[in-house]
């Protein structure tokens, strides 16, 4: 599964200003194609970010000791203040330098009862990032000829009973399954899925008794029109990869990337007891034990083999921060599958979605990656290629009311490495000091300003200040950096307007958390 369902997508201005969650069907009606103001808002990006491209060009390309310590030392402080404000059980991070040297840190405990502190070493379920091992398997297939991306799916279906019974299944290639552009619904939003997995602990599940849940269904679009993410998807990829390779999707995984990689501890989840993996607590309930406890009696409540190729692996923060390192520099996927992964469609969210992967802007430049929830369980994996740097996270928890947002952890710890690596020094938002402009400029910032479908910002002017107003919410004062450029106060957001060459103002860039979120003016 996927942590999208509980993402924080926030913004702030001095009230704290939330955007909503992005439900399934607004993601169903997002048109899978680039976005309009896609190249007014890279060229905005291109300018953005001074102190952190300052940071990058003076970057030190060794690690020593001293540094080490420090940035492990800072993120520990990071870390435990997130707990003592969110009160999440427990966390991992974890980093890889440019260098390849690379630390984590824990914070909380294991189990709530025991109160065994949670350590570094310790398992998690990594949830929907397994799907990056399963792309990547995937794409060194496609380079060794044995699987075409473009293929129709029918190569490997066509003689299943329950094939014809599939939404578009004659209409949807390999490619399409990857970039969840299929049309096929999700069988984890089925809640008869759910009860199965309640009523059932024991069962062992075949990929074709998820598929089961979607057969007969609707398509949510026609292929290829448009996406919506579904981990039956993915289910099909991972057949395709056994009937392509003979092997089991695990051991194709694991002779690949698992051993060569030296990922020693991520490991498939294969039956309800794994060894080393921590306690985790759910908000979902029909499936939980006491105090929402995911392991009761050293066992899981449900079965977590039921994920397979959607997720499919308990692993630690450091080995999924060195998993994102290897993968997106470049060197296990060749060309052009590597340039294809890394093509992205939309998808109604923040971020595009290439081929197994999330891809996002913000701060530090491009950032690939990928979330994932599993019931007690959320973690997230980002790499910068601007950098080199690749940080990881992960919670024994999914209960939305302790968790960070995890964009904005992360942004964290992207300042306190780029920071000891350079030298520079990133303002808090109480340091900022606006400046003198005109307030006649305000003028052409007045407007109406679309963050996706539904939900429209306001900027007007008022006498000499700017205002900003997100629906069915107080305005906020943005103060002026620049006459483009504006930030909020006692909150780390800024907002730049972006002129094409005609000098019209064509939308706005809110850039919170070290994330980058466009909006194109509608007014």
């Amino acid at each position: 599964m996927r942590a999208s369902s509980i993402k924080h997508r926030r913004f702030a201005i001095p009230l704290l200003l939330v955007s909503p969650m992005v439900t399934a069907a607004q993601q169903s009606a997002a048109t899978a194609q680039t976005s309009p103001i896609s190249t007014q808002a890279l060229t905005a990006i291109a300018r953005e970010g001074k102190a952190a491209q300052e940071a990058k060009a003076n970057l030190a390309p060794n690690t020593s000791d001293a540094q080490l310590k420090s940035i492990r030392d800072e993120l520990q402080i990071k870390l435990d203040q997130a707990r003592t404000a969110k009160g999440f059980p427990g966390a991992t991070i974890a980093f890889v330098l440019p260098d390849g040297r690379s630390a984590s840190v824990s914070t909380g405990v294991s189990d709530v009862v025991t109160k065994r502190a949670l350590l570094p070493a310790d398992l998690l379920l990594a949830g929907s990032i397994g799907k990056t091992f399963v792309a990547a398997t995937i794409l060194q297939l496609a380079s060794e000829g044995e699987v075409n991306l473009d293929d129709k799916i029918d190569r490997w279906f066509k003689a299943e009973p329950w094939f014809s019974k599939l939404p578009n299944a004659t209409t949807i290639t390999v490619r399409m399954l990857m970039n969840h552009s299929s049309g096929i619904p999700n069988h984890a939003d089925n809640e008869k899925f759910f009860k199965a997995l309640a009523a059932d602990p024991d069962r062992m599940w075949k990929p074709e008794d998820v598929l089961a849940f979607v057969l007969g269904k609707k398509a949510l679009f026609p292929a290829g029109k448009s996406f919506s993410y579904a981990d039956t998807n993915y289910t099909l990829v991972g057949m395709i990869i056994e009937r392509a390779t003979g092997q089991t999707l695990f051991d194709e995984i694991t002779r690949r990337f698992l051993k060569p990689l030296k990922l020693d501890h991520t490991i498939p989840q294969q039956g309800r007891i794994i060894p080393g993996l921590v306690n985790g607590y759910t908000s979902f309930t029909n499936l939980a034990g006491p105090q929402g406890a995911m392991i009761v009696g050293g066992k899981f409540t449900i079965n977590p083999q039921v994920e397979w190729a959607g997720g499919g692996f308990a692993s630690t923060a450091k080995d999924l921060a060195r998993w994102a390192k290897a993968l997106y520099e470049g060197d296990l996927i060749k060309p052009p599958y590597f340039e294809q992964m890394l093509t992205g469609i939309k998808t109604g969210e923040l971020d595009q979605y290439g081929l197994g992967v999330e891809i996002g802007e913000g701060r530090w430049g491009k950032a690939l990656g990928h979330d994932g929830l599993f019931p007690g369980y959320v973690s997230a994996m980002q790499y910068f290629p601007q950098y080199k740097v690749a940080v990881a996270v992960q919670f024994n928890t999914d209960r939305e009311k302790q968790l960070p947002d995890v964009n904005g952890l992360i942004d964290q710890a992207m300042k306190i490495i780029v920071g000891e690596l350079s030298g520079k020094k990133f303002e808090e938002p109480k340091d900022r000091k606006a400046v003198a402009v005109d307030p006649k400029i305000y003028d052409s910032y007045a407007g109406r300003y679309e963050l996706e479908p539904g939900y429209v910002l306001t900027v007007r002017r008022e006498g000499n200040r700017l205002m900003l107003q997100p629906p069915k919410q107080a305005a906020g004062e943005i103060f002026p950096a620049s006459e483009t450029e504006y930030f909020a106060r006692g909150v780390e957001v800024e907002i730049k307007f972006v002129r094409n060459e005609q000098g019209q103002v064509t939308s706005l860039i809110i850039m919170q958390n070290g994330r980058n979120i466009p909006a194109k003016r509608v007014k």
